[in-house]
């Protein structure tokens, strides 16, 4: 069995393919481009599979799981790399909406921005 741990809950799923879990480990998420080991894992594939993904692991763990919202990000990643820019905002969006109700507390390690000072000039 593949392990992966961004996807912890993922790899042990029945609905989820190994081939699936491939492809979404080889999408680099630092540069937008689409590698060869990620075209030649979708060939093994059909796009419709891979676009029923999110339908599972929503169905599975519901609409604000964090694997969710990164699975959401690395197909925005996969279809922005293949210029399908439509496809790839959509699943932008998604996954920042995931990811806000999945991560609603901000990490203790992330502070705000400081005030700016609001003492009038001299």
């Amino acid at each position: 069995m593949i392990q992966d741990q961004d996807f912890p809950v993922l790899t042990k799923s029945r609905r989820v393919s190994p081939e699936i879990l491939k492809i979404l480990q080889s999408i680099d998420t630092d540069r937008v481009r689409e590698t060869n080991a990620t075209r030649a894992l979708l060939t093994t594939i059909g796009e419709t599979e891979l676009a029923s993904v999110p339908q599972v692991i929503e169905q599975d763990l519901g609409p604000d799981h964090p694997e969710l919202a990164k699975l959401l990000h690395r197909l925005a990643v996969m279809y922005h790399s293949s210029d399908n820019l439509n496809k790839a905002e959509s699943l932008y969006r998604d996954a920042l909406a995931c990811a806000e109700k999945a991560f609603h507390e901000p990490h203790p390690g992330v502070r705000s921005p400081p005030e700016q000072s609001r003492a009038a000039p001299l």
